[in-house]
């Protein structure tokens, strides 16, 4: 990597984040962001967020890293993979997704201001 060379973009509060990244990568990120009609921002923005929700193309992304960077031992990489596939069976069985869920805890709030 260039020293001194960061990809830097602002939050949504406004806080600068950046880390080093070669050059090469910034320009072309940027030309395909322009491409895209994305800034810096709403593009890392989006991926954080589609991380933290669990987005099955990100997580399929960030496995493969983790397999080519050896972060993980491929045993445990086979039973993550397992628990997650088990989880989103029981899942479909019940039928419920997240905003189903996050619903149900509102159900007994709005059965009260009925009454």
């Amino acid at each position: 990597m260039l020293s001194g060379s960061y990809i830097a973009f602002k939050d949504e509060s406004g806080i600068l984040r950046r880390f080093e990244g070669e050059l090469d990568h910034h320009t072309r990120m940027k030309i395909r962001l322009l491409y895209d009609g994305l800034t810096q921002s709403e593009f890392f923005r989006a991926y954080v967020k589609a991380y933290i929700d669990r987005d099955p193309h990100i997580l399929d992304f960030v496995e493969r890293i983790k397999k080519r960077k050896g972060k993980r031992n491929l045993k445990k990489l086979a039973k993550t993979k397992k628990l997650q596939d088990l989880a989103k069976e029981i899942e479909s069985q019940f039928g419920l997704s997240d905003v189903e869920i996050v619903s149900i805890f509102d159900l007994p709030v709005e059965e009260k201001t009925e009454l």
